[in-house]
């Protein structure tokens, strides 16, 4: 595991970064956003917060400035795991699908609210629960979450890239009868909200799920973006080594780069 922080512009390290056979590059955008790199280039997102659309609509101020300007950002695919403005940030979907380039995944609920901004129908797609998606040996796959019931249909995506899979939450509560999906999967990685508000798991409930999963090693995110979504990275660590201890804790800072294999 090597780890580097970035010197100049994250998007331009993290799209400039050499990815070997059998591994893959993460970047951690800040809240529940994600960046993943494979040794082919291909550069998958997901759930990326890059404006200031959540202070616009709710009044809640970012405390953690964003890392990429929307204009700049281009993966190759774009995975959203529900529409709440920091997933689903609908300043930056207006320049990052007209990029020529992005193909958005996201559940349906997330694409009604897309059409109605100035974007090619060619730019999106609809995905959810049950759906699947590959490309140039990556594999996606919308599985279950509960994020309450002002959300009908969030998501948790299961990600294949190089061989190693990873379980990407989204924002839910600790269902695990309903997660018996993901939780066969067998992620080696693991990605949680740990911030235990707005119908998300808690840091103990994260650690349950990674050892429910047998996850190798699990990135905690969804804390101190907004002073009002809580959050306590240090009660997950804690809890994690308890529970699950041959399962490895990655607390990444916003912005950071490092190479899982």
């Amino acid at each position: 595991m090597t780890r580097t922080v970035p010197v100049t512009s994250f998007w331009t390290s993290f799209r400039s970064c050499t990815v070997e056979p059998g591994t893959i590059a993460v970047g951690w955008l800040g809240q529940a956003g994600f960046v993943f790199k494979d040794s082919a280039n291909s550069i998958l997102a997901a759930d990326p917060y890059l404006t200031d659309s959540v202070e616009r609509i709710w009044g809640f101020k970012r405390l953690m400035a964003s890392v990429a300007a929307p204009e700049e950002f281009s993966p190759d695919i774009l995975a959203v795991t529900h529409f709440h403005e920091d997933h689903l940030d609908i300043d930056a979907m207006p320049a990052i699908l007209n990029n020529g380039k992005t193909l958005l995944l996201a559940p349906s609920s997330c694409i009604e609210r897309v059409k109605a901004l100035d974007v090619p129908a060619s730019s999106y797609r609809v995905f959810n629960k049950g759906d699947t998606f590959t490309r140039d040996g990556l594999r996606l796959e919308a599985v279950y979450a509960d994020h309450g019931d002002m959300v009908p249909d969030p998501i948790g995506v299961l990600i294949e890239m190089e061989g190693i899979k990873i379980y990407l939450t989204g924002d839910t509560a600790y269902v695990p009868e309903s997660m018996k999906r993901a939780v066969d999967y067998k992620p080696d990685l693991l990605i949680a909200p740990v911030n235990g508000a707005n119908d998300n798991m808690n840091g103990a409930e994260a650690a349950r799920l990674a050892k429910d999963c047998g996850a190798k090693a699990v990135i905690p995110c969804h804390f101190w973006t907004f002073a009002e979504h809580l959050g306590n990275p240090q009660e997950f660590k804690d809890r994690l080594a308890v529970i699950a201890p041959d399962a490895r804790a990655l607390m990444m800072c916003q912005g950071e780069i490092i190479t899982y294999r």
